[in-house]
């Protein structure tokens, strides 16, 4: 019935005995198998609740399966909370059905990258990255979807620094190009 600390008496030396035995034998295995599997998922969990970026994996339905402690920080919520509810009903206005990446991974079974921004509750402006990806079953067929949130705000703030000094420097070489291009001329009166 599942107690697997249970055993049943092996006494004797007939056949029931031995069967006992093997019933005993059988228990210990499964019991240990049982043990290895959940300090497996222990450390499962605790490598994926380390990760900074937001991990959650969805079902067919984008209901929430698993949800990493990043996740969690992000949504605002519990564990409890947010299991077995829809992805979509965490942040209402959040998600862009036209363009949701876990829609098209699921459609498509391929990978889907988009960018996205979102206020937070104090009104600052975080720019996320979103990776979609497919879990197929043992058949191949898509079960599932990880989706990983990674904030960029920094590396979107980088790259618009850099746009920014391209820019200024592509100004000053086109002044200087000017410049001489109006001194050529006089230079020769």
């Amino acid at each position: 019935q599942g107690d697997l600390e249970r055993r049943v008496p092996a006494e004797g030396s007939d056949t029931l005995a031995w069967l006992a035995n093997e019933f005993n034998a059988m228990a210990d295995s499964v019991s240990g198998l049982v043990g290895e599997v959940r300090n497996q998922r222990e450390r499962l969990e605790t490598v994926i609740n380390s990760i900074d970026d937001g991990i959650v994996v969805l079902d067919a339905e984008r209901k929430i399966v698993a949800a990493n402690d990043a996740f969690l920080k992000r949504v605002g919520n519990s564990r409890e909370q947010v299991i077995g509810c829809c992805c979509y009903e965490l942040e209402p206005g959040a998600c862009n059905l036209t363009d949701c990446p876990t829609l098209t991974c699921l459609r498509s079974g391929a990978h889907q990258v988009r960018i996205c921004e979102r206020k937070t509750d104090q009104d600052k402006v975080v720019w996320e990255e979103i990776h979609a990806s497919p879990i197929l079953d043992a058949s191949g067929r898509l079960t599932q979807v990880v989706e990983v949130w990674r904030d960029i705000s920094e590396r979107r703030a980088a790259e618009a620094k850099l746009a920014e000094s391209y820019r200024l420097a592509s100004v000053g070489v086109l002044a200087s190009g000017f410049s001489h291009e109006m001194n050529t001329p006089l230079a020769t009166t």
